[in-house]
C-alpha cells in the first residue's frame, strides 16, 4: 500500500517511477489465498478507517466497487466503535488498482544493497544486476529489513536512528464444509493462550456453503513461535485456537501463516515518514504511519508530498 501510493503520487506529478518488489505481486499483507473453493484475507482481514479523510477514502473504494462496510460484529466481539470497517469484495488489493496505473513494476526482484555512486542512487539485486541510476530512493519496507539495504553507506546515521522493531503474528486459515451461522464478517475476541483474536469470513466464495475463518494470533505468541513451521502450528495449535472460539466440528481446510514483520513496537514517528533531503532517500510504511493500512496510506502519501515539495534543490 505505501509503496504503490507514493509511487501514483510521484508519477502523476510528472516524474518518472520504478518500482521493484521482491515477492511474486504487489499488496504486502494486503494478501488473499485463494483455496478450499473460496478465499482467505490472510494479511489483513479488514480495513479500519480512523480519520474522517480515510473514511472517504475508504467510501471512494466502496463506490469503485473494490470495499464493502463491515456490519454487526460477531456475537462476543468487538470493534472500535468510533471505527469503520470494510472488507474487499474480491481480494483485499484491489484497492490497489488504480494506483497502478502507468506504473513501472517489477516483480520478483530482490535489492540487496544500495549504493549512491556520484550523486545517483544503484540498486544492486540478488542477480548480480545494478538498476539504476536514480535521483532518489524510497524504501517502503519493514523497518527491519532497511539496515541490510545500507550497511555500505555513510551518513545514515539519522535514518538508522529511526528504525523500530517490529513484532510478528501468526495467521491461521479454516476451511468448513457446512456453514458455521456467522451473520457478519468480522470481530475480535479475547480469549485463549492467544489472548486477541481478528477474524473474517471468505467474501463471496465460490461454494456459499461453505464457511472460511481467518484468526491472527496475538504477538506475544508468535514470539514464542517465530521457527516453528506452518505444520507444526496447524498440528499443536489448530485444534486449540478453534475450542477457545467454541467453533466444534472439524475443519475440511487449515493452514498457517507467519507474518514476521506485523506490527511495529514504537510509536509511529512524528511526520509518518522518513526523509533525507540531502541523500534523497525517504521511507515509509504501516510502522512509520501509525500501524494498519490507514498507517500505510498516509505514510506514502506524506513522503511523496514531502519530496515534491523539495524537488527543486536536487542536483
Amino acid at each position: 500500500m505505501s509503496g504503490l501510493v507514493a509511487a501514483h503520487t510521484l508519477q502523476e506529478k510528472g516524474l518518472a517511477v520504478e518500482v521493484f518488489e521482491k515477492s511474486k505481486s504487489y499488496g504486502g499483507r494486503l494478501a488473499t489465498r485463494r483455496a478450499f473453493g473460496g478465499r482467505f484475507d490472510h494479511g489483513a482481514p479488514f480495513i479500519s478507517a480512523h480519520s474522517i479523510e480515510f473514511q472517504k477514502q475508504c467510501e471512494q473504494w466502496v463506490q469503485e466497487g473494490y470495499l464493502q462496510p463491515v456490519g454487526t460484529p460477531w456475537q462476543g466481539a468487538s470493534l472500535a466503535a468510533k471505527q469503520k470497517h470494510y472488507v474487499a469484495i474480491s481480494k483485499m488489493k484491489a484497492p490497489l488498482t488504480p494506483y497502478l496505473e502507468r506504473i513501472s513494476l517489477l516483480t520478483q526482484t530482490r535489492v540487496q544493497k544500495l549504493c549512491l555512486e556520484e550523486a545517483a542512487w544503484w540498486l544492486a539485486c540478488e542477480t548480480g544486476e545494478k538498476k539504476g541510476p536514480f535521483a532518489a530512493v524510497l524504501l517502503a519496507i519493514p523497518s527491519p529489513q532497511i539496515p541490510p539495504l545500507l550497511k555500505d553507506l555513510t551518513g545514515m546515521a539519522g535514518l538508522l536512528s529511526r528504525l523500530p522493531q517490529m513484532e510478528a503474528v501468526w495467521a491461521f486459515l479454516f476451511g468448513f464444509s457446512k456453514p458455521l451461522g456467522l451473520s457478519s464478517v468480522a470481530g475480535a475476541w479475547t480469549k485463549g493462550p492467544f489472548s486477541f483474536y481478528t477474524l473474517a469470513r471468505a467474501r463471496l466464495p465460490s461454494t456459499p456453503e461453505r464457511d472460511y475463518l481467518v484468526v491472527h494470533s496475538h504477538p506475544s505468541f508468535a514470539k514464542d513461535h517465530l521457527t516453528d513451521s506452518a505444520e507444526m502450528m496447524i498440528q499443536q495449535w489448530g485444534e486449540r485456537c478453534l475450542a477457545a472460539l467454541e467453533i466444534t466440528g472439524p475443519p475440511s481446510y487449515q493452514a498457517a501463516h507467519l507474518w514476521r514483520y506485523a506490527h511495529s513496537l514504537a510509536p509511529p514517528l512524528k511526520q509518518g515518514f522518513f526523509w533525507d533531503q540531502a541523500l534523497r532517500i525517504g521511507c515509509s510504511g504501516d510502522w512509520a504511519g501509525g500501524g494498519g493500512v490507514e498507517g500505510a496510506y498516509w505514510s506514502g502519501l506524506k513522503l511523496a508530498q514531502k519530496v515534491m515539495g523539495g524537488i527543486g534543490e536536487w542536483p
